[in-house]
């Protein structure tokens, strides 16, 4: 009585595994089609396609922004400091 009981157990389980692997899959298709019907700029491929040399300029533009940053704060605290 026990061993069939475990074994609807698990029976249930599967089928309640099966509509889970189901309901992902009707998902996962659902997304797929989301994204096949967009459409992407040229511009933007191109950044995709070259995303390296993209991500390495724009931390130079970071880097040298930065220290702009940095030194205008500067300029503006020495100017603060002369004025007292």
């Amino acid at each position: 009585m026990q061993r069939v009981a475990v074994f609807r157990r698990q029976v249930i389980f599967k089928e309640w595994e099966h509509k889970l692997y189901k309901a992902n899959i009707a998902y996962l298709k659902y997304m797929l089609d989301a994204i096949e019907k967009c459409k992407v700029s040229m511009e933007f491929l191109n950044i995709l396609r070259n995303w390296e040399k993209v991500k390495t300029e724009r931390q130079k533009y970071m880097g040298g922004a930065i220290e702009r940053v940095i030194e205008q704060k500067i300029a503006a605290f020495k100017k603060n400091i002369d004025r007292v």
